[in-house]
Protein backbone atom coordinates (compact mmCIF):
# COMPACT_ATOMS: atom_id res chain seq x y z
CA UNK A 1 0.00 0.00 0.00
CA UNK A 2 2.67 2.60 1.11
CA UNK A 3 4.42 1.87 -2.35
CA UNK A 4 1.19 2.68 -3.98
CA UNK A 5 0.95 5.78 -2.24
CA UNK A 6 4.23 7.09 -3.13
CA UNK A 7 3.79 6.66 -6.98
CA UNK A 8 0.28 8.68 -6.68
CA UNK A 9 2.65 11.51 -4.96
CA UNK A 10 5.57 11.42 -7.31
CA UNK A 11 3.00 11.55 -10.55
CA UNK A 12 1.26 14.28 -8.57
CA UNK A 13 4.53 16.30 -7.75
CA UNK A 14 5.47 15.62 -11.26
CA UNK A 15 2.46 17.21 -12.64
CA UNK A 16 2.82 20.26 -10.62
CA UNK A 17 6.85 20.21 -11.59
CA UNK A 18 5.73 20.36 -15.04
CA UNK A 19 2.94 22.66 -14.30
CA UNK A 20 4.30 25.51 -12.14
CA UNK A 21 8.20 24.74 -11.92
CA UNK A 22 9.51 28.79 -11.46
CA UNK A 23 13.00 27.28 -12.50
CA UNK A 24 11.92 25.26 -15.51
CA UNK A 25 9.81 28.22 -16.67
CA UNK A 26 12.64 30.22 -16.68
CA UNK A 27 15.02 27.82 -18.00
CA UNK A 28 12.66 27.02 -20.45
CA UNK A 29 12.38 31.08 -21.18
CA UNK A 30 15.91 31.45 -21.31
CA UNK A 31 16.61 28.80 -23.77
CA UNK A 32 14.13 30.47 -26.32
CA UNK A 33 15.38 33.88 -25.64
CA UNK A 34 18.74 32.49 -25.87
CA UNK A 35 18.39 31.61 -28.99
CA UNK A 36 16.79 34.11 -30.69
CA UNK A 37 19.55 36.47 -29.42
CA UNK A 38 22.41 33.96 -30.70
CA UNK A 39 20.67 33.44 -34.04
CA UNK A 40 20.89 36.89 -34.67
CA UNK A 41 24.27 37.61 -33.32
CA UNK A 42 25.86 34.52 -35.62
CA UNK A 43 27.00 36.53 -38.32
CA UNK A 44 29.53 38.19 -35.74
CA UNK A 45 30.01 34.70 -34.21
CA UNK A 46 29.57 35.99 -30.64
CA UNK A 47 27.17 34.06 -28.43
CA UNK A 48 24.91 35.86 -26.13
CA UNK A 49 27.01 35.55 -23.15
CA UNK A 50 29.84 37.00 -25.14
CA UNK A 51 27.84 40.04 -26.57
CA UNK A 52 26.62 40.82 -22.77
CA UNK A 53 30.34 40.56 -21.20
CA UNK A 54 31.82 42.99 -24.05
CA UNK A 55 28.84 45.16 -23.17
CA UNK A 56 30.13 44.96 -19.52
CA UNK A 57 33.82 45.44 -21.02
CA UNK A 58 32.79 48.45 -23.15
CA UNK A 59 31.10 50.27 -20.14
CA UNK A 60 33.67 49.80 -17.77
CA UNK A 61 35.53 51.96 -20.53
CA UNK A 62 39.23 50.86 -19.74
CA UNK A 63 40.55 47.90 -16.98
CA UNK A 64 38.37 46.51 -15.08
CA UNK A 65 38.89 43.72 -12.44
CA UNK A 66 37.63 39.98 -13.32
CA UNK A 67 35.77 39.85 -9.94
CA UNK A 68 33.83 43.65 -10.55
CA UNK A 69 32.58 42.72 -13.87
CA UNK A 70 31.74 39.28 -13.12
CA UNK A 71 29.49 40.58 -10.12
CA UNK A 72 27.75 43.20 -12.41
CA UNK A 73 27.10 40.65 -14.71
CA UNK A 74 25.67 37.80 -11.70
CA UNK A 75 28.49 35.39 -12.65
CA UNK A 76 31.19 33.73 -10.37
CA UNK A 77 34.15 34.84 -10.95
CA UNK A 78 35.30 31.05 -12.17
CA UNK A 79 32.62 31.10 -14.77
CA UNK A 80 33.16 34.44 -15.80
CA UNK A 81 36.78 33.43 -16.57
CA UNK A 82 35.97 30.51 -17.97
CA UNK A 83 33.55 32.40 -20.55
CA UNK A 84 36.09 35.16 -20.88
CA UNK A 85 38.84 32.72 -22.57
CA UNK A 86 37.25 32.43 -25.90
CA UNK A 87 37.27 36.72 -26.12
CA UNK A 88 40.87 36.51 -24.93
CA UNK A 89 41.91 34.08 -27.82
CA UNK A 90 40.13 35.65 -30.34
CA UNK A 91 42.19 38.84 -29.38
CA UNK A 92 38.82 40.57 -28.03
CA UNK A 93 39.58 41.71 -24.90
CA UNK A 94 43.04 41.41 -23.40
CA UNK A 95 43.52 40.42 -19.31
CA UNK A 96 46.59 42.35 -17.33
CA UNK A 97 47.94 41.76 -13.84
CA UNK A 98 47.35 44.46 -11.06
CA UNK A 99 51.24 44.33 -10.69
CA UNK A 100 50.73 42.47 -7.45
CA UNK A 101 49.73 39.24 -9.57
CA UNK A 102 46.96 38.54 -7.45
CA UNK A 103 43.77 41.31 -8.87
CA UNK A 104 43.27 40.29 -12.96
CA UNK A 105 41.77 42.82 -14.73
CA UNK A 106 39.91 42.83 -18.22
CA UNK A 107 39.88 45.47 -20.76
CA UNK A 108 38.26 45.75 -24.33
CA UNK A 109 40.52 45.54 -27.34
CA UNK A 110 40.16 47.70 -30.48
CA UNK A 111 39.19 44.34 -32.45
CA UNK A 112 36.83 43.83 -29.64
CA UNK A 113 35.37 47.07 -29.63
CA UNK A 114 34.76 46.56 -33.85
CA UNK A 115 33.10 43.38 -33.54
CA UNK A 116 31.18 44.91 -30.65
CA UNK A 117 30.21 47.53 -32.41
CA UNK A 118 29.17 45.41 -36.12
CA UNK A 119 27.44 43.19 -33.10
CA UNK A 120 25.20 46.14 -31.65
CA UNK A 121 22.75 46.94 -34.21
CA UNK A 122 22.14 42.40 -34.89
CA UNK A 123 21.36 42.44 -30.42
CA UNK A 124 18.81 46.19 -31.54
CA UNK A 125 17.14 43.66 -33.71
CA UNK A 126 16.56 40.61 -31.46
CA UNK A 127 15.62 42.87 -28.42
CA UNK A 128 13.36 44.73 -31.04
CA UNK A 129 11.74 41.33 -31.65
CA UNK A 130 11.27 40.10 -28.33
CA UNK A 131 10.00 43.37 -27.55
CA UNK A 132 7.31 43.26 -29.95
CA UNK A 133 6.49 39.71 -29.07
CA UNK A 134 5.94 40.45 -25.01
CA UNK A 135 3.88 43.92 -26.40
CA UNK A 136 4.86 46.87 -24.39
CA UNK A 137 3.08 46.08 -21.04
CA UNK A 138 4.68 42.51 -21.03
CA UNK A 139 8.04 43.68 -21.75
CA UNK A 140 7.70 45.79 -18.49
CA UNK A 141 6.36 43.29 -16.55
CA UNK A 142 8.77 40.88 -17.77
CA UNK A 143 11.50 43.46 -16.62
CA UNK A 144 9.82 44.09 -13.42
CA UNK A 145 9.35 40.19 -13.07
CA UNK A 146 12.71 38.78 -13.89
CA UNK A 147 14.66 42.20 -11.73
CA UNK A 148 12.70 40.75 -8.47
CA UNK A 149 13.78 37.15 -9.44
CA UNK A 150 17.10 38.40 -9.99
CA UNK A 151 17.11 40.22 -6.08
CA UNK A 152 15.33 36.85 -4.56
CA UNK A 153 18.83 35.08 -4.58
Amino acid sequence: MSNERTKLDLKAAAREASQSCACLKVRQASRMITKTYEEALRPTGLKATQYTMLSAATLADGAVSLTDLAEALGMDRSTFSRNLGPLERQGLVELTDDGYGRARSVKLTEAGAKLYAQAVPLWQSAQRDLRTALGEEGWQAFHTQMSSAANYA
